[in-house]
This record gives C-alpha cells, structure tokens and sequence, in this order.
C-alpha cells in the first residue's frame, strides 16, 4: 500500500516493513518520518503533532483503529447488551470516536451522541457493523438484519443508511447515495415500518477506494408520508438515490438522530454483479483525479 496523507480523510496512512500504522491527524505530536523508504518514492521528512490521548479513552481508540485486526476487540458481544450495558461498556464512547474519527460528523451528519445500541447483522456471514469495521460487499450483499431496544415513549423511527463517498472521496459531484430508507418505524419493529427507498447492496467502484456505508436511526416527530418530494425508489433504481441530503432531510422533518453504526468497504466482485443483475449494466470504473490517491483497505484489515 502506497502511504498517503489525504486532508479530507482525516487520517494519516502509512507502511513500514513491520507494522502498519493508522493514526488520526488530530492525536498526531512530533513524529518524524524521515527513515521510511516509500517504495523508491522521496523519503517523507516532514513532521506531524502526536498527542497521547486520555488513559479512559486509549483502548477505545485502538479498538477503533488498530489495523490489520478488523473487528475492533471487542470486550464484549455487543449485540447481546441493552442500552443501558451498552453505555455502561463505553459502547456509546466508541461509536462516537469511530465516527469522528472516520469524518462521519463532517461529512454525512451533525455530531451527535448515539444513546440506542443499533445492531445491524448478517446472520448468514456471522458479520456485524459498529463503528468502522470494514466488511466487503459479498458479506453486506443481503438486506441485513436490524434491530434495537426501545422501552419507553416507542413512538416512530426512521432508518437510513447513506454512503457518503460515492462515486469517491475525491469526487463529490453525486455524493452521498442513499442505499436504504424505512420510515414509520414504530418502536422496535423495523419490519412493520414503510419502506420508500428499497436496499440497495454496497456498490462501491473499482478504483474508487474506501468507502464509509452509516446507518443512522433517528426519532420522528410526526408520520412520513410518500409523495411527490419523497417518491418510492425501488431496488433497482439509481434515481432518487444519489446526492441524498442527510442533514437537510432530519432539519426539515425536526427528526433527532439516536442511534448510528457504520463501516467500510472496498470494490470486490459482488459490484459487478449488482450491477449486471440489478441494473442490467457493465460496472463503471471510477477514474481518479490526476495526482490524487484513493485509499484502500489491505486485505489483512478483514476477518
């Protein structure tokens, strides 16, 4: 993997012949880089800013970004916790990082504190999503399982779940499509709830890089209702997806997010496949920009 420092990201990437380490930008002090050898590239002899995080929050930083072990060790299965465990076993603290860290906040949605432990599975792959897992798009080709506890005031819920980076991080002219949409949850019950945009796999392009695939379930005040601004969109469907406004579309319905889980996936075979049985179409290959890098997830990053 070529080391790469991308602003945008938020993240600072790099390889040594040992160890790959995978740091924010903002817990970075007096680091010097000099010594590595980038593939016969230029040697790096600029310095970033390492701060130790607190001692209350430096395994839950490792959980969320210590590579190549992809789930996060976890000390706990927290599919099996209620929200109140949940909280207790710092689970709301590393969504909250991860999401930071992984620029959920600046590029898809406010910041905010999940208080409802939101579990999104595939049962067949035994495979989960929190907070910045990475899974491929075989193991995420099926509409997942989703549920989560709510025992007082249950009222209607929303679901959606967004990719941020499509096509890619460097281009931003469609982003972000909007693979899932269940409104009029009520309570718990997410298959009882109407679901106006149908579950779309991740498609994320050859040569697009990462992408970041959020789930967040946000309270309503009112009933959602279907219409000309908010039509149907089947499965296989592009149109009504793409340049989804996430943030705009909880400000004009006055909806609070509770819950968010997300995580990341790269191009495999499954993409072609969508797009030659869904959408009856070759796959497009994303170009990137002359001089700009995507990112990738090595292989050792999976499970």
């Amino acid at each position: 993997m070529i080391p790469l420092l991308k602003r945008n990201y938020n993240l600072v990437w790099f390889n040594t012949a040992h160890k790959t380490l995978f740091t924010p930008i903002s817990r970075i002090r007096n680091f010097h880089l000099s010594s590595l050898n980038q593939g016969g590239h230029k040697k790096q002899t600029e310095r970033y800013k390492i701060q130790k995080p607190p001692i209350s929050t430096t395994k839950l930083i490792k959980a969320c970004t210590e590579v190549p072990i992809y789930p996060p060790t976890l000390r706990a299965d927290i599919r099996k916790l209620t929200n109140k465990q949940w909280r207790n076993y710092e689970g709301q603290q590393l969504t909250r990082l991860g999401a930071e860290y992984h620029g959920i906040f600046d590029d898809l949605i406010h910041t905010f504190v999940p208080r409802i432990n939101l579990i999104v599975e595939w049962k067949k792959h035994n495979r989960w999503v929190y907070a910045g897992n990475a899974l491929t798009p075989t193991q995420t080709a099926e509409k997942p399982d989703v549920y989560y506890e709510i025992s007082v005031n249950p009222g209607l819920w929303s679901l959606f779940m967004v990719d941020p980076d499509f096509p890619a991080r460097q281009d931003s002219s469609s982003r972000s499509l909007l693979h899932w949409l269940i409104v009029n949850i009520p309570g718990g019950s997410v298959s009882h709830g109407d679901t106006l945009v149908d579950y779309l796999p991740p498609i994320p392009l050859k040569r697009s890089g990462v992408h970041r695939y959020a789930f967040v379930l946000a309270q309503q005040k009112s009933p959602i209702h279907h219409g000309d601004d908010l039509p149907r969109v089947p499965h296989d469907k592009l149109e009504g997806r793409s340049k989804f406004d996430l943030e705009g579309f909880l400000k004009h319905r006055d909806m609070i997010p509770k819950g968010l889980c997300f995580f990341q996936a790269c191009w495999d075979e499954n993409v072609g496949k969508v797009y030659q049985e869904v959408f009856g179409t070759l796959e497009p290959v994303f170009t990137p920009v002359t001089g700009r890098r995507p990112a990738f997830l090595d292989k050792r990053y999976f499970v």
